[in-house]
This record gives structure tokens, sequence and C-alpha cells, in this order.
């Protein structure tokens, strides 16, 4: 992880906030959009939808928190939240403030988005919100398949219906990603390390994110790890 220096202006980075965000798109939305003008197809992309509203909806939740609970004023507490977010969410793995001095709820938050990751087709890892949207459209179809037990219910993404090998496949990776969050967590914990940074340093290394948290956190290192 690398922690952006203090001296660095607020300019910049909301510049750096923006290419971060832009290196999440799925890159051949990006070349449609940038060179093919097919504006169109990235705005009425499902991924995308997703990317931004968990980017926004993260954005939104660690901004009121910092308000809330922190001296920093509106413009400091968004400027610091959505920068962890986009990095977080990106895997890019720069951190402008060190979060752990936030409140605890934000550290548990970060590592949720550390899981998420951005779009598939990026350079971001995590599970991706492709796969995301996906289960959380099964998930509502079983909901609904309750109350109607002989309804047609397919999945469609972009249009498109999602076959059953396709879910069965994407939640055989969902199960095995968390899987071998819990076994790495528990494999650490019995080498020593402590709850906190056991678990964030499994997800931070599956997703290759870059920073956890508690003594594992951007203002730290990992090598007292085992």
């Amino acid at each position: 992880s690398c922690l952006v220096g203090s001296e660095m202006c607020i300019r910049d980075r909301y510049v750096i906030t923006l290419f971060m965000f832009l290196s999440g798109i799925n890159f051949t939305l990006l070349f449609l959009f940038f060179l093919k003008g097919k504006f169109k197809r990235l705005i009425e992309n499902t991924e995308f939808h997703w990317y931004l509203g968990t980017v926004g909806c993260f954005t939104l939740f660690t901004t009121v928190t910092l308000v809330l609970t922190s001296p920093m004023g509106i413009e400091e507490s968004f400027r610091k939240a959505i920068f962890q977010v986009v990095s977080l969410q990106t895997t890019t793995g720069f951190i402008s403030a060190d979060y752990m001095t936030w409140v605890p709820v934000l550290w548990t938050l970060m590592c949720i988005i550390m899981l998420f990751g951005a779009c598939a087709g990026s350079t971001s890892g995590g599970i991706k919100c492709i796969r995301i949207a996906i289960m959380s459209r099964v998930s509502r179809n079983e909901f609904k398949r309750i109350i109607h037990p002989n309804a047609v219910l397919p999945v469609r993404i972009n249009r498109q219906v999602i076959s059953s090998t396709t879910k069965s496949a994407i939640l055989a990776f969902t199960f095995l990603y968390i899987a071998i969050v819990f076994i790495g967590w528990l494999l650490l914990m019995i080498l020593g390390v402590g709850f906190e940074e056991a678990y964030s340093v499994v997800i931070s290394s599956l997703g290759n994110v870059g920073p956890g948290i508690g003594k594992c956190g951007p203002s730290y290192s990992w090598s007292g790890l085992p």
C-alpha cells in the first residue's frame, strides 16, 4: 500500500480518485465510450450501475459517519471518504488518510469494500460487481419463488438471460472465495496474528488490495507477520 503524502493538494487527490474510478470500469466499455463514442453502452450497463452505486453508497455512508464522529468538515470528510473507497474497491492500494483513526464501524466497511472489487474486465481484484449483481438477482428471485412457486423467473443482465451454468459457476466461485477468507483467517490466528489483522490481511491479499487494518493498517507494514 502507499500512503499519499500530506503535501498533495486537494485538486490532485480528486484527479487521482477520478482515474482510479475509471480504472475500475470494464476496459471494453471504456474503449467503446472513448474511441467509439458509444455512451449508451456504458450508461445502460448493469455492472457499471452496480459499480457506481456501491461506490456512491459506501462514500455517502463514510462521509456522513466522519462528519458526525470527527472534527472534519463536509468537504474534507467527502474527499477522504471517496479517495479511500475508490482506492480500496478498485484495489489500487493508495491511502490518503489513516482510516484506523476513524470509528471502528468504518474499519469493517473498508474490509467489505475490499471484498466487493470493481468491474470484471478491469485490473481490480475482489469478487467483482457483476457477480454480486447476479447473486443479488438470484436471491431476489428465490424470495419471489416462495410466494409464487410455479413462476418462471429468469435472471437478466444487460437484457440477456443468465444460464443456469453461469449462475452455478458464480455461486461456486463466491463460496470458494469466502471459504478461503475464513480458512486463511483461522490459519493466521493459529500462527499468532491478531483477530482484526488476520481477516484484513487475508481479504487484502486475496483481492490484491494492499493495506489492511489494525497493525497491518495503512500507517504500518506487514513486516511483523510470521
